[in-house]
């Protein structure tokens, strides 16, 4: 390997370590040998010369910058997580995609690099820590699937910096029961019980105002009903929502269910008076 490679791969090596802050030490360090050691899936050229080229470039240009320790983690830990998830999938003999997504264009720039360093920029300043695997996990599949085109690719990569990790949980909650009755005919602000949900009606909003949820209203406006639609379930697809700690899912459901509860009895009330 030359002196120019070495220099390269080390750089890469001190990301993947960075990385591992946030993966965990041990486990940073079995992932860390596994992509960039002596006989690693990078650099023994097992990941084939476009993965090798893209991530060894993108990664280089990301280390020169000046960045701050944290930073430095969430980008190293985002960057591993997409290079082991595209590891897993050729690994299946999956194929990555070959319909120009890693050609250079006119302006010696192929969209593989401007995605992956548009997620790699994303990681750097996301505060949200949980939302990082989810990154990953987009970056890697749009590498094998030819239905995202690069503009639609720069569309999903903005919503995702958009949405909190509440609202991917939201996501995820809605496409496993298809569609959820809701019939929330309260302004949750007005009333003190439901005060402490007064963050989840304006995620759902948001999550409808980006086209991945349909929202079903009465005639004043109220949620009745919401479910996931096309772009909504093409991004659950992307980021593999589905990996997220069923506990959490769990734990949002019964937040969704108590507030039912409390809209029940808050109607009960009002045909009382």
């Amino acid at each position: 390997m030359s002196e120019a490679n070495q220099k390269d791969y080390r750089s890469i090596a001190d990301l993947i370590k960075a990385g591992s802050e946030i993966a965990g030490g041990v486990s940073g360090a079995v992932i860390g040998g596994t992509i960039i050691g002596p006989a690693g899936w990078l650099i023994g050229g097992a990941s084939g010369p476009i993965i090798t080229r893209l991530f060894t470039k993108i990664g280089n240009e990301i280390k020169k910058r000046v960045l701050g320790d944290r930073e430095e983690s969430r980008i190293g830990f985002t960057y591993t997580v997409g290079l082991l998830k595209i590891k897993s999938r050729l690994e299946k003999g999956e194929k990555l995609r070959s319909d120009g997504f890693f050609e250079s264009d006119e302006f010696n720039r192929s969209a593989s690099e401007e995605i992956l360093e548009g997620v790699l920029r994303s990681s750097q300043g996301e505060y949200q820590e949980k939302k990082l695997p989810y990154y990953g996990n987009l970056l890697a599949n749009i590498a094998f699937e030819t239905s995202i085109s690069r503009d639609k690719a720069n569309l999903f990569l903005r919503i995702a910096q958009n949405l909190s990790y509440q609202q991917l949980c939201i996501l995820q909650l809605v496409s496993q029961n298809e569609k959820m009755q809701l019939n929330w005919g309260y302004e949750f602000m007005r009333f003190d019980e439901l005060q402490k949900f007064n963050c989840i009606q304006p995620a759902i909003e948001e999550l409808g105002n980006n086209k991945l949820l349909y929202i079903g209203r009465q005639q004043e406006g109220y949620i009745t009903s919401i479910r996931i639609i096309k772009l909504g379930q093409e991004l659950i697809k992307l980021m593999e929502l589905s990996e997220i700690a069923k506990s959490e899912i769990s734990s949002l459901d019964d937040e969704f269910s108590e507030i039912q509860e409390i809209i029940k009895k808050l109607k009960v009330l009002k045909d009382k008076h």
